[in-house]
């Protein structure tokens, strides 16, 4: 005689479920949960508690259909709106999740832990002042929660005020003294504040606490670089791309690094990763086929387009004549206010302003991939503008780079930080002293007075971190020896 199985308690059974998902037991609570809600499909607690063990998972999308569907049986339950913020703050949906938020509050204004909840959708939308406002809040009522701290330096450092920032990111380290984000967020201030022998002693606590941090390695590289440690920073950028083969931010960084040290070659093939960085737009689509230096050029039109600022053009515009000697025709695409200037350079049949129209060309090239496709190596290829120009206009404001270059053909010395000018006078050979920080830009090399790409300049340098007064001294005591 067959006999007819035990009858289905759902009482017992979600409390069972209950007692396995409270001792992290998510799998045997989901199989049970999901039972439940099998036989009873209106079941607002077995659904709620199913859609937290889904966010527990990872799997946000799956949670957010629970709890919305919890929130459909009973709309009153303010951890149920808190819970659906959560799963869409995971789905990067921040402005759904602050209107789940704002329902949650709506049913428990005195929620301290909807009210931190809230806060974080504020400071995902880019709202840091009312988040701020918010943290306080719950800071003052709880004054240990950590991710509150945390969160708070995190405003701070968007409001644009690191030591306020640092101030917090101290305090959540002293709640949870070995956590790498909070690590992290301490040297991502210190690097703000000029204190990178700090920042790197606190990415390296980062590292020490989650070995695989990335983004710790990264900003370690980088507050190295502004120590003038290259080595060290290029091979915290190598530990980031073991880990990461396509980080566009640590292949770039290295470029810079490699430059600086006058490895031109693997320097300039990292360098074009930089149209791949983090928040830098996609380049424009020319609608023609990038030329790196693979294919001969002869008989084919090339555009060479400026793409980054005005110094930046003007050192490698002489590169132009270069293509033209390959039997190329060059059209040079460059901002407005150099497009007189560089009409002069010798092989280009046609210039144009950013904007214009270019006559049809055949392949393209960006100014800044010139030294690869040349592969270039030190010495680098000499500049290519005359040393003389007319001067159209002096008095109020000059019209345009020509004009400077007017100017400073008649100067007998500028002196200047790394800015156009300083460009513009190398490139034409007038003498220039250029003031560079002490971890200077990569084109103006790391030691020595001399670059290789302007033979006129002298270059001043930095003998510690944001010490302006001794090179302005050593400038003036050169001055006088120079004018005596």
């Amino acid at each position: 005689m067959k006999t007819s199985s035990a009858p289905f308690n759902l009482g017992q059974v979600f409390g069972e479920a209950v007692a396995l998902h409270r001792a992290g037991q998510l799998r045997q609570a989901e199989r049970i949960y999901a039972r439940v809600v099998k036989v009873a499909p209106d079941h607002f607690d077995a659904l709620n508690l199913l859609g937290a063990v889904k966010i527990q998972q990872g799997q946000f999308g799956e949670a957010q259909r629970l709890f919305g569907a919890a929130i459909k049986i009973n709309p009153r339950i303010p951890a149920a709106w808190c819970n659906l913020g959560q799963a869409q703050y995971a789905l990067k949906r921040p402005a759904d999740a602050l209107q789940s938020f704002d329902k949650a509050r709506a049913l428990a204004p005195e929620d301290v832990d909807i009210l931190y909840q809230h806060a974080n959708a504020l400071l995902a939308l880019d709202r840091p002042r009312e988040a701020l406002a918010e943290l306080e809040v719950v800071l003052a009522r709880k004054p240990q929660h950590f991710e509150a701290r945390l969160n708070s330096g995190l405003a701070q450092a968007k409001l644009e005020n690191p030591e306020c920032a640092l101030a917090d990111f101290d305090s959540a380290l002293a709640l949870v003294p070995q956590h790498p984000v909070a690590h992290f967020n301490r040297g991502v201030v210190l690097i703000k504040l000029g204190r990178y022998a700090e920042a790197v002693a606190a990415n390296e606590r980062a590292i020490a606490a989650a070995p695989d941090y990335v983004a710790a390695w990264l900003n370690r590289g980088m507050a190295l670089a502004q120590l003038r440690c290259f080595e060290e920073a290029i091979a915290s950028y190598g530990e980031v791309l073991a880990r990461r083969k396509d980080n566009a931010d640590a292949h770039f960084n290295r470029a810079l690094a490699l430059l600086t040290i006058g490895d031109y070659r693997r320097g300039f093939e990292d360098y074009e990763w930089r149209w791949r960085r983090t928040g830098v737009p996609a380049p424009k689509n020319r609608g023609r086929r990038l030329w790196l230096g693979e294919f001969p050029l002869a008989g084919k039109t090339i555009l060479l387009h400026a793409e980054q600022g005005l110094g930046d053009t003007i050192q490698f515009a002489r590169y132009a004549p270069l293509v033209a000697a390959q039997g190329a025709k060059v059209v040079l695409e460059v901002q407005p206010e150099l497009k007189s200037l560089l009409s002069r350079l010798d092989g280009v049949t046609a210039v144009v302003a950013r904007g214009e129209a270019p006559p049809p060309f055949d392949v393209h090239c960006p100014l800044g991939s010139l030294p690869l496709a040349r592969k270039t190596e030190l010495p680098v290829v000499p500049a290519q503008l005359a040393a003389t120009a007319q001067l159209t206009h002096l008095g109020g404001e000059l019209a345009d780079l020509n004009d400077t270059a007017g100017v400073l053909a008649m100067c007998d010395l500028l002196i200047t930080v790394d800015t156009a000018p300083a460009h513009l006078a190398g490139a034409m050979g007038r003498p220039v002293w250029v003031l560079v920080p002490f971890a200077p830009d990569w084109r103006w090399m790391l030691d020595g007075e001399i670059t290789p790409w302007y033979p006129s300049a002298r270059v001043f340098r930095q003998s510690a971190l944001a010490d302006w007064n001794a090179v302005i001294a050593r400038a003036a005591a050169a001055l006088q020896s120079r004018t005596l």
